[in-house]
């Protein structure tokens, strides 16, 4: 994933932050936007039907959309010191499901990075992935409630002892987590 990730323009990702919004598209064919704004909406009868110019479910789509880009592009935006710039995104998404690289990057573990990542983490998320060689205690301690978690796979993340107390005071905190994957930690 990282690899592939890597070699997708890093300009692209943060300019698609701003710029997408399902309601300004433009298909091929007319009648075509139409319908899928009318499919997004959900409460066309005819699809043909004029579509509405803003709705709620064109936010929520956007907002997904920017979130699963925000997270493709966050490994490269912490390398790029711009990571600050996509947590906004991340919040605001209905994400159920974040895996996160950040193995080898050492700006992870500096600071407060970890932690103020670990923070924007949306309230709806069910599954979270790490992978990363340091900053794993300081995200641990950070993690907000997240009702919703219940699965946490940390393999290939470097716990080491601290790693295993912060994980442990993490798990006591969240009785919906019933899934730790722990292998290599």
């Amino acid at each position: 994933k990282r690899m592939r990730e890597a070699n997708f323009p890093f300009k692209l990702i943060e300019s698609s932050l701003k710029l997408i919004a399902c309601e300004r598209a433009e298909a091929s064919v007319a009648q075509d936007k139409t319908r899928i704004l009318n499919a997004i909406a959900g409460d066309a009868p005819d699809l043909l039907a004029p579509h509405p110019a803003a709705h709620a479910r064109y936010d929520v789509l956007n907002s997904t959309l920017r979130s699963r880009f925000a997270v493709a592009g966050m490994r490269m935006a912490l390398q790029q010191s711009k990571i600050s710039d996509f947590l906004p995104y991340l919040s605001a998404g209905a994400l159920s499901d974040i895996s996160l690289d950040f193995g080898s990057c050492k700006p992870f573990g500096q600071g407060k990075t970890a932690a103020k990542l670990a923070g924007a983490l949306p309230a709806t998320l069910q599954r979270l992935t790490l992978i990363a060689d340091e900053g794993v205690v300081s995200f641990l301690d950070a993690l907000p409630e997240l009702p919703a978690l219940t699965a946490l796979d940390l393999s290939n993340a470097g716990c080491g002892v601290d790693g295993a107390i912060a994980l442990a005071k993490a798990k006591a905190a969240r009785p919906a987590l019933r899934v730790l994957n722990l292998t290599n930690c």
